[in-house]
């Protein structure tokens, strides 16, 4: 697994969690974070996995 994979995940993970993070300030969770942070999760264990490649 190569840097940039680590680098997906890192970016995936720290969107997911500030949708999380949102609702302690305003009440309600943030979906597009949220969503956006679980198909960049997705894409980073995929191409960690070699099941897709992004060039």
């Amino acid at each position: 697994m190569g840097i940039d994979n680590y680098i997906t995940l890192a970016v995936g993970f720290l969107l997911f969690i500030t949708g999380f993070i949102t609702k302690k300030r305003t009440g309600v969770y943030d979906w597009l974070y949220i969503i956006l942070g679980f198909v960049i999760i997705c894409i980073g264990i995929l191409r960690a996995f070699g099941l897709i490649k992004l060039n």
